[in-house]
């Protein structure tokens, strides 16, 4: 299944996300390896390729993953925001070199509209959360 297949069935099937996880190496463990994204519609996994350091995603499995030590990232900062809201919008980022290197998601509550968006970069195996804001524009007339 492609990204752009994932992000699909994300979207379109996934619902609220309800549960964020972080995996780690016991002996890193300031150093994120992959994110679990649970939501009411399916349960995905963020990754790096350990062949080129790029990003991937798909529908989380068990490979891979049992050496692996799991926090549960739900009430961190972007997170915790994310809860209970429903993924709109799914970009994935190339750098300039062609690389996949960055995800972003944008969570919408349907009941108030307010949006919060996340990206995922993948830097020398490991994950980077990072927070997206919104920046006014200010008055442009004369």
């Amino acid at each position: 299944m492609t990204i752009q297949e994932t992000f699909t069935a994300m979207t379109e099937q996934g619902g609220p996300l309800r549960a964020v996880t972080y995996l780690y190496d016991p002996e890193l463990p300031r150093e994120i390896i992959a994110i679990r994204l649970g939501f009411d519609g399916g349960d995905w996994l963020v990754s790096v390729d350990p062949d080129d350091d790029t990003i991937a995603v798909g529908v989380t499995t068990a490979d891979g993953l049992s050496d692996l030590h799991t926090a549960d990232a739900s009430t961190l900062t972007p997170w915790a925001g994310a809860l209970g809201k429903g993924c709109r919008w799914a970009w994935v980022v190339e750098n300039q070199q062609g690389y996949l290197d960055a995800l972003q998601w944008e969570f919408t509550g349907a009941a108030n509209g307010s949006a919060v968006t996340v990206q995922v970069l993948a830097i020398s195996s490991q994950l980077r959360v990072r927070t997206v804001l919104p920046v006014e524009t200010p008055y442009l007339g004369a």
